[in-house]
């Protein structure tokens, strides 16, 4: 699995960010809990898009997640 190679390829402070939609933030939230263990979270931030459309609702922003590989 990717995610278990790039965290062996992270410096011992190294931190990863990876960018996701609405649709799946849970379950990456999951799935680095179990690469990169709880104690590891950082943060999700918020990232705007810029896509919007004024005729319909649109999602303006997308997630940003933040693990360490040693906290």
């Amino acid at each position: 699995m990717r995610l278990k190679l790039s965290r062996h390829l992270l410096a011992e402070n190294g931190l990863i960010f990876i960018s996701i939609d609405h649709n799946e933030l849970d379950n990456l939230i999951k799935l680095l809990n179990e690469v990169f263990g709880e104690k590891n979270f950082v943060s999700v931030l918020v990232w705007r898009s810029g896509r919007t459309a004024a005729a319909h609702f649109t999602n303006e922003h997308e997630y940003v997640v933040c693990f360490a590989k040693n906290k």
